[in-house]
Parts: structure tokens; C-alpha cells; sequence
């Protein structure tokens, strides 16, 4: 599976929706805290996001980094998005190709 960047931020942003702002500001700063100036992989901000919150984000991360398609986004069930021929509009978390 490959990682795509489009996806990254959006789902990080959206996990605060699950877990609060507090708790979204605390993963946010530990994890700049424990990587400033280093490499970090999509797993080590999940392994954070899971230490800082006290939950397993796991299964959320993978949704909306890995998955063919855009899954429900937390507090906005009237959000969609649309396939198109490379992979999903703008708006959406997936975008296919190469």
C-alpha cells in the first residue's frame, strides 16, 4: 500500500473531532515534540495519536490513508465526495495514481 499526502493532514485534523481539541492540541505537540527534527513515519503518528488520546485510532487512520474510498467524515454526515477517472475529487481523502 502506498501513503498518499493529500489524505495525511485531513485525517489528522478530523481525528480532533474524535478525540477533542484538547487532546487533538496534546497528540499535535508530542508528536512535534518527539520527532522535531527527524524523520516520522504515518505509523508514528498514529502510535502518538494512540498514546496521547488513550485510544486505539488505529482502524481510523487506515480508513482514511489507505482505503479505495472516502469514508464518513467525523461530524459531517452530509459530506460526500465523488470517483472520477484518477481517483476522488477534491474535497474527498483518496487520490489514486502514481
Amino acid at each position: 500500500m502506498s501513503e498518499t499526502s493529500s489524505s495525511a493532514p485531513r485525517s489528522a485534523r478530523w481525528a480532533g473531532t474524535l478525540v477533542g481539541d484538547n487532546t487533538f492540541r496534546r497528540i499535535e505537540q508530542s508528536f512535534v515534540d518527539r520527532f522535531r527534527d527527524r524523520a516520522a513515519s504515518t505509523q508514528d503518528y498514529v502510535d502518538v495519536a494512540n498514546q496521547v488520546s488513550g485510544r486505539d485510532l488505529t482502524a481510523y487512520f487506515h480508513d482514511w490513508l489507505y482505503s479505495p474510498i472516502t469514508p464518513p467524515m467525523p461530524g459531517h454526515p452530509d459530506w460526500h465526495s465523488a470517483p472520477t477517472e484518477k481517483g476522488w475529487v477534491p474535497g474527498s481523502a483518496w487520490v489514486g495514481g502514481s
